[in-house]
């Protein structure tokens, strides 16, 4: 796992705030329009908290919201800027802080791409979730199978590509996940992101 997310990313109570990715992003939508009533979730990977923010806005404040990250910087800003809400530091590949099946959904969103050992990831996720995983990725257009690949942007910041019969395939073999449902969501009406299609898979127990 990158050890240089607190050193790239100084602030993080205006992390991803101040550019077009943030509350209102049409795939932070397509979750809070996803999840079920008084669900519980653990966003995985929870960055500077704009989960959350953006649950609040869409009015799902029956969710059961845990936000954890690795990063101790991003914990404290999630802390100071949302007192009371459950997030702690965890590493995504163990989820060491959670119980077997306790919360409904575990969310990766943009995490299995930055991270290595992401199949430690997915099994901790699976672990703790007791009903489904939301993976969200960048683009997985790629319908061929192919293996997923690393490539450096910046030091040691990692950016891996999923083709999506791959994905499902291991969702399906290694987690053995009854179905996977992949959703396409286009941000093609938000400023500068008009190229971007994140793709959700949902992998259900």
């Amino acid at each position: 796992m990158s050890a240089t997310w607190s050193k790239h990313i100084e602030d993080w109570k205006n992390y991803i705030r101040s550019y077009g990715e943030g509350v209102g992003f049409p795939s932070r939508v397509w979750l809070a329009k996803h999840l079920k009533k008084d669900s519980s979730i653990l966003d995985a990977g929870c960055g500077g908290g704009i989960e959350f923010e953006s649950l609040q806005s869409e009015g799902r404040g029956d969710v059961r919201y845990i936000g954890s990250d690795f990063t101790p910087e991003a914990i404290t800003a999630c802390k100071e800027l949302f007192p009371g809400v459950d997030f702690r530091v965890d590493d995504v590949r163990t989820l060491s802080t959670m119980e077997d099946g306790s919360v409904d959904v575990v969310l990766l969103r943009h995490t299995l791409d930055h991270i290595d050992r992401w199949e430690d990831a997915l099994k901790a996720a699976w672990r703790v979730a007791k009903e489904e995983v939301i993976v969200i990725l960048w683009p997985t257009a790629f319908a061929d199978y192919r293996e997923p690949t690393f490539k450096e942007i910046e030091e040691d910041v990692y950016f891996r590509m999923f083709s999506r019969p791959f994905l499902i395939n291991w969702a399906k073999r290694e987690l053995g996940a009854s179905e996977v449902v992949v959703t396409l969501i286009p941000a093609m009406h938000v400023p500068g992101r008009e190229y971007r299609t994140d793709t959700a898979f949902v992998m259900k127990k």
